[in-house]
């Protein structure tokens, strides 16, 4: 089975690029099935390809001390390894696969010649990570107040 993601532009980094842009994407890409359970980020370890999820789902996951904390699932067409590929950064997420998964991979190396020949695609990786921020606000959104707002109940009572 060859799922190709330059030739389906419906992943988050692919669908804002030219044809051209995919063409050139798409001879560097690696398509493979990973099992489930398989970690595809670890936080604290370079990645060393780009990976886009073509089919199944992950999770993504914050370690913490006493266990992971679950972010969000994702699935078909998201891009993970972007931000630490791009700035150099270590990742702090974990991306684990849910169940057996179609990915496409882009070599570490090879993803930065294509940013270096090729900066027009630094909008489609704003992009991407706008999206991965958005979905960051919102999750800490959700996340109940109760906290804050006892430190500030007693701190009125001591008053």
């Amino acid at each position: 089975m060859n799922h190709s993601a330059g030739e389906n532009h419906t992943n988050d980094l692919y669908a804002p690029l030219s044809a051209e842009m995919r063409q050139k994407l798409a001879k560097c890409e690696e398509t493979k099935t990973i099992a489930s359970g398989t970690r595809l980020i670890s936080h604290g370890i370079p990645p060393a390809y780009l990976f886009i999820i073509n089919s199944g789902s992950v999770e993504v996951s914050l370690p913490s001390l006493a266990r992971h904390i679950t972010v969000a699932v994702a699935g078909t067409g998201k891009v993970f390894g972007l931000h630490a590929l791009v700035s150099g950064e270590l990742p702090r997420l974990d991306v684990t696969s849910l169940e057996d998964c179609v990915v496409t991979m882009i070599p570490k190396e090879k993803f930065a010649g294509i940013l270096r020949e090729n900066p027009q695609i630094y909008f489609a990786i704003a992009k991407v990570l706008s999206q991965d921020l958005k979905m960051a606000d919102e999750l800490l959104r959700r996340i109940p107040r109760a906290a804050g707002g006892s430190r500030r109940a007693q701190g009125q009572k001591s008053n």
